[in-house]
């Protein structure tokens, strides 16, 4: 666990245990504090591996779900709750490939648009 998803969970516990302690303006604040800290705890923990699994050689894998031990000479490879968000070429990205590549000047453009339908197919199976 990281130190900042850590953090954000002492916080929600000091936040509750003096919540009922407080007058009516500071409850407010305190409450609106708790409720924030576990809206960026939420977020936080949609990008934290759920597990990890490692591959042996033999092409057997481990999966280990605390993130304390050390398969050494293994891959790790981490395991989400949430698939990645999908991130797509930016058309000056596309481009750059387009104008480093061996292709001859007279068909950047339908190149381009090869590279428009290849990355709307990627993003539609990847949904």
């Amino acid at each position: 666990m990281n130190k900042q998803i850590e953090a954000l969970k002492m916080a929600i516990e000091a936040l509750e245990s003096i919540e009922l302690l407080c007058d009516d303006k500071r409850w407010y604040l305190i409450g609106s504090a708790r409720k924030y800290c576990k809206e960026a705890l939420a977020e936080a923990e949609k990008h934290e591996p759920v597990a990890w699994m490692y591959e042996r050689e033999n092409g057997a894998a481990i999966l280990e779900f605390y993130g304390d031990l050390d398969f050494k000479g293994m891959k790790a490879i981490p395991l989400y709750t949430h698939p990645a968000t999908w991130q797509s070429l930016s058309d000056e990205e596309k481009w750059n490939l387009i104008n480093n590549s061996d292709i001859p000047a007279d068909y950047d453009h339908e190149v381009l648009a090869i590279a428009h339908a290849i990355d709307a197919k990627l993003k539609e199976k990847n949904q």
